[in-house]
């Protein structure tokens, strides 16, 4: 019985710490402002991936806050003339 509990315990306390951390990782949790990220990386096989990330982050006419994430994905296999991008777009409210 005890041991019950205190696996159900620790499981909601678990639950409510990520719930908790979620709500950090949203971009609207950034002060209104523009921000840029850019990450490269190269895999084994000599693949080259370049991110660029743009985050608008505003208030609307309520007052409440948003973002915008632009998100550019360039893949550059080894080789010529065969590389490709992929852009996304994501609200936030």
């Amino acid at each position: 019985m005890t041991k019950t509990f205190l696996s159900l315990t620790a499981l909601s306390v678990a639950t409510l710490g990520l719930a908790a951390c979620q709500s950090a990782w949203s971009p609207t949790s950034k002060a209104p402002g523009t921000y840029k990220e850019k990450s490269v990386s190269t895999d084994a096989s000599g693949t080259k991936r370049t991110t660029e990330q743009t985050t608008h982050v505003y208030r609307d006419p309520s007052s409440n806050k948003k973002a915008v994430v632009e998100t550019e994905t360039k893949t550059d296999p080894e080789g010529w003339f065969n590389s490709s991008t992929s852009k996304s777009t994501k609200s936030y409210n």
